[in-house]
């Protein structure tokens, strides 16, 4: 019953196998035991030469390499602990859904035919005939396969989800999901019906899908040796002897595998040549295999279980190693990378063995098969610094020593250093510190240079700049290029080159003795980078073919360059741009260029001075370049002055020196139009007035125009002096114009003028525009004064003109209440300027201002207190009148005046004589006609007696400008007898003394004959009535009679006497 149960337990879930590459396991397997190798490097390791191949040897297989049990490794998953015990590898122990096996340490080269025999054996529960789980058989399969998937379980027989690998054996379950085939199915009854007693070879695809097995490929097989259980030995037993045969039949394609025929055959034994006793089936499939394969033995359990195990005493191996190869990579520990004169060494090893290498002073390692020596470098300029295994480069690494187990079908790095993944051992290399040099020259050719030597290997001629150059022209000191220090084995950076301007990097020659070509590697850090990169920097011992250890040459060219020479008028050239004038002449249009290289001798272009003839030339020659402009000029300039300064091409002059540029330069030929010149000469017509008969003004010894005065001499007159001539300047083309009027005399006007085209112009327009404008256009242009002339001749004449008389009353400081005449003028004469003025003109003037009574009259009454006071002339000449106080008198001066300027002006406005008048007032007296002293009797006793005025003493000022004045009085008759029956003078009767004057102070003064005294002062000047003594006053200033008694008595002559005398007040107009 607990039987039946067990088989209604029985599930699908089987595990799978995973097979690793290089001896290495799945995670998901557990290492049973550690393999161990049946050889041992011992002694001195031979020493590995660089460039070289090595083989191990030893790659053929025993027929007891697989019954040794530390030739295989061990796994087991789900519990399974498989163990090696008396020839016999055991599987699986009796458990449910585990797997496990072992995997033959080394690979089997399937280019060549293989025998593989070896005996499987089962032990399941007595009720049971094949439901022993899920597979038991043989595994072929890449190790280190790609796509290994880790722990899946199910019908896949170990080899689902391994790529292109193949199960031979046991299938002791039908999975439909896995294509299974429908063999054998049944075998243990209807309640078990997927159980199979099949034998089956399986292949996987790339993609580790398991493949439908062709027919061939698989049968129903009964298993041998058959041991039924009893109820006393309730186990069923039986052992197969299995043996694989492949024969191929092709070679190794370029995907690295063999078609053939891989043939199983199923017995109850085997022979000692490992060939099948008791057949009890056979099966093939004609298939393609990887050429590498590794070998393994797996058994699985799931819902059904066995004790399943391997019988390594039955094994027999007939086949050869695979094998695949090691590199021994020797690299430089700066840059990690080979050495490239000592990149590698490649052994070709079994797939299994442990190879190893050790410094180039180490003994072997016991555990490995093979060891070697690294090779001493030391004369190539490196030092052993230590080994690393695997791709991965650690230029770090100190071990002295590196081992790797070959592993199979191992693939190479993609990128990095490229080399096999695990099948690597590095070498590190410590080098030598050198210093790369680097020489400056220029390419054979370049001018200002000259060479000095030529590459063997390339051809290049070098050069260098001379005074005294084999190319002509010029070319800049090379600046020298400092040395790069760097390891041996490495490439030093591309220096910093100061390239001349002008000139490039033609390329680059190594010690190799080569050339590296910027025409070929397009850029100067590309060509520098492949010419360094090409020659690693080696020892200084080394020879080199240019023989010059780590020594590079920098070649340097000129750039192609060009002049090129045209002609352009300058921006001053009337006509041209804004500048006003005449259009020129075309010019040349032709461009002459000159191709060339920097440094290149420049060569006259031979183009013409004059090219467009008369008139223009080339007045300065331009050099444009691109940060500037240069610009000869001066005279007759020529292409051999520029050439002093700028001889080379794509050199340009600056900063007081020629340097070299990369540029193009541009010369430009500036036409310009050449200066010219003329005059603007001045004449007279005919019978102006003081010319002679030919129009020349008459002039004296110094030059100064003095009068004619007879008709012999010529026109009567004085004529203005010529105007001195004008010179006129301008450039061919230009705008000629010049404006005379400011020069002519004034009085005189434009009569013609005789253009350059030798047309008079004449006008009637006295403004001088209209005649001034038809000559300027129709002669617009200066011209070439070499074909013709640019002069002008103005002829002037004589303007009409008058001249006056103008009588000019002085207005200022006029009392109120004068009445001003209105001024006057009329005309003294009439003629041309320069005409004299005649006698008949002054007279007859004359006569109108002292005749007639009228406005002009000077002497009529409308001028009363009306003085001459001078008469000025046109040149302000002045004749003063001011103590003439007759007018009639003053205006004959006019006659002296005109003697001054005897002719007609330029203008009526400056041909006047003026006549000055000013008022000049009076300074009024008022006196009484009578001073009384009354009658008196004689008394014997002394008179005296105030004097009774018969009106005021006053003063009234009416002078346009009054001012301070004084008056005085003084007895200018004596106080004498007078008879008034009689009416006789009694002269010898008379007062003297008698008269007295009193003034305000009280002064006392006897009037005589000559004293005066001062009767009044005003000190402040104003138009106004000052009353000097009152009529009515009987006290204070004033006359006194003073008569004493002697006089009365000698003087008595009777009743009828009376006494009469004089006295005169006198004013001064001063203090």
């Amino acid at each position: 019953m607990i039987k039946f149960k067990d088989l209604l337990k029985k599930i699908t879930v089987i595990s799978v196998l995973t097979i690793l590459v290089g001896g290495f396991l799945s995670p998901a397997l557990s290492l049973i035991f550690s393999s161990y190798s049946v050889k041992a490097a011992t002694g001195t390791p031979t020493t590995l030469l660089p460039n070289s191949n090595v083989d191990t040897g030893n790659h053929e297989f025993t027929r007891t390499d697989m019954d040794v049990a530390g030739n295989w490794t061990s796994f087991g998953r789900g519990g399974a602990s498989p163990s090696w015990s008396a020839g016999a590898l055991n599987i699986i122990n009796d458990k449910a859904s585990q797997a496990g096996g072992a995997i033959f340490n080394y690979g089997v080269d399937f280019s060549q035919s293989l025998i593989l025999t070896g005996a499987f054996k089962v032990d399941l529960d007595w009720a049971y005939d094949y439901a022993a789980g899920d597979s038991l058989g043989f595994v072929l399969s890449k190790i280190n396969a790609q796509n290994i998937v880790g722990g899946q379980t199910g019908g896949g027989l170990g080899v689902a989800g391994l790529p292109e690998s193949i199960f031979a054996g046991r299938d002791f379950y039908y999975n439909s999901d896995y294509n299974d085939p429908d063999v054998g199915r049944g075998v243990d009854g209807i309640l078990l019906p997927n159980v199979s007693n099949m034998i089956a070879i399986r292949e996987t695809s790339s993609g580790g899908t398991l493949l439908p097995a062709p027919s061939s490929a698989s049968a129903s097989v009964n298993g041998a040796n058959w041991q039924a259980g009893s109820i006393l030995n309730w186990r069923n037993v039986y052992t197969d002897y299995v043996q694989l045969k492949w024969n191929p039949t092709s070679g190794v394609g370029a995907n690295g595998r063999v078609s053939g025929r891989l043939t199983m055959t199923y017995g109850s034994g085997a022979d000692a040549s490992g060939n099948i006793t008791g057949q009890t089936g056979q099966i093939f499939d004609d298939c393609e295999l990887n050429q590498m394969l590794s070998i393994g033995v797996v058994g699985s359990t799931g819902g059904h279980w066995s004790k399943m195990s391997y019988l390594t005493s039955s094994g027999y191996l007939k086949s050869t190693k695979a094998t695949q190869p090691i590199r021994v990579n020797y690299i430089n520990s700066v840059t990690g990378q080979v050495i490239q004169s000592a990149p590698y060494t490649t052994i070709k090893a079994n797939v299994g063995d442990k190879i190893g290498v050790v410094s180039p002073t180490s003994s072997a390692i016991a555990s490995d098969d093979y060891d070697y020596r690294a090779p001493d470098l030391s004369s190539s300029g490196y030092t052993f610094s230590g080994v690393s295994t695997g791709s991965t480069v650690n230029t770090t690494s100190t071990s002295q020593v590196g081992t790797v187990l070959v592993s199979n079908n191992d693939s190479y790095t993609s990128t990095g250093l490229i080399t096999p993944v695990n099948n690597t051992i590095n070498v590190y290399y410590q080098p030598s510190t050198v210093s790369a040099s680097f020489i400056s020259v220029y390419l054979g050719g370049t001018p200002g240079t000259t060479a000095i030597s030529t590459s063997t290997g390339t051809g290049i001629v070098y050069a260098t700049p001379s005074l005294t150059p084999t190319s002509p022209g010029k070319a800049p000191t090379l600046t020298a290029i400092p040395s790069i220090l760097g390891s041996i084995g490495t490439s030093v950076s591309a220096p910093t080159l100061n390239i001349p301007d002008g000139y490039s990097v033609y390329g680059v020659v190594g010690p190799d003795d080569k050339s590296y070509l910027i025409s070929t590697y397009g850029s100067v850090t590309a060509t520098l980078n492949a010419a360094l990169n090409a020659n690693p920097l080696t020892l200084a011992t080394d020879v080199v073919p240019s023989g010059c250890t780590n020594q590079f040459t920098i070649i340097f060219q000129p750039k192609n360059h060009y002049v090129d020479f045209k002609y352009a008028y300058d921006s001053n050239t009337p006509g041209i741009g804004n500048e006003p004038g005449l259009a020129p002449p075309s010019l040349p249009t032709t461009v002459v260029t000159q191709q060339g290289v920097t440094g290149q001798p420049l060569v006259d272009p031979g183009l013409s001075y004059t090219p467009i003839g008369a008139g223009y030339q080339v007045r300065s020659i331009l050099v444009a370049y691109p940060d500037g402009n240069y610009s000869v000029s001066g005279g007759q300039i020529t292409i051999s002055h520029v050439f002093d300064k700028w001889p080379y091409m794509s050199y340009v002059y600056k900063n007081q020196e020629l340097n070299v540029a990369d540029a193009d330069l541009h010369f430009t030929y500036q036409v310009g139009a050449m200066p010219q010149s003329g005059t603007v000469n001045f004449k007279y017509a005919v019978g102006t007035p003081g010319t002679d008969h030919s129009g020349n003004p008459v002039l004296d010894a110094q030059g100064n125009p003095e009068a004619v005065t007879s008709d012999a001499q010529g026109t009567l007159g004085l004529a203005s002096a010529l105007p001195e001539a004008l010179t006129l300047s301008g450039k061919t083309g230009g705008v000629l114009d010049f404006d005379p009027r400011p020069s002519i005399p004034e009085g005189y006007a434009i009569d013609t003028i005789t253009g350059p085209d030798g047309t008079i112009y004449t006008s009637d327009d006295t403004s001088n525009d209209s005649i001034l404008h038809s000559a300027l256009e129709n002669n617009p242009y200066f011209k070439d004064v070499s074909q013709s002339t640019n002069s002008f001749t103005i002829t002037l004449k004589a303007l009409p003109s008058k001249a006056m008389i103008q009588m000019k009353l002085s207005e200022g400081d006029i009392p109120e209440g004068i009445t001003i005449p209105e001024e006057q003028s009329f005309q003294l004469s009439q003629g041309l300027v320069g005409s004299p003025i005649s006698n008949s003109d002054i007279s007859n003037a004359i006569a109108t201002l002292t005749t007639g009574g009228g406005v002009l009259d000077t002497t009529s009454a409308l001028y009363n207190n009306w003085y001459v006071t001078d008469l000025v002339g046109p040149h302000d000449d002045t004749i003063d009148t001011t103590g003439i106080q007759n007018n009639a008198t003053a205006v004959t001066k006019l006659t002296d005046l005109i003697a001054h300027t005897p002719y007609i002006l330029s203008s009526d406005s400056k041909n006047i004589y003026t006549i000055n008048m000013s008022y000049s007032g009076t300074l009024s007296l008022e006196v009484p006609e009578t001073i009384s002293f009354g009658s008196h009797e004689i008394s014997g006793e002394s008179v005296d007696s105030r004097g009774a005025l018969s009106s005021d003493v006053s003063v009234y000022d009416e002078r346009s400008a009054p001012s301070s004045w004084s008056m005085t009085v003084q007895q200018t008759a004596a106080l004498t007898a007078y008879n008034t029956t009689t009416g006789l003078i009694i002269p010898s009767l008379n007062l003297d003394g008698a008269l007295h004057f009193i003034d305000n102070l009280g002064t006392d003064t006897v009037l005589t004959g000559t004293s005066a005294p001062t009767v009044y002062n005003q000190t402040v000047g104003e138009n106004s009535l000052v009353n000097v003594l009152n009529a009515n006053s009987t006290t204070g200033a004033g006359l006194y009679l003073n008569v004493n008694p002697r006089q009365q008595v000698s003087t008595w002559q009777g009743s009828a006497i009376t006494f009469k005398g004089a006295v005169t007040w006198t004013i001064l107009d001063a203090p």
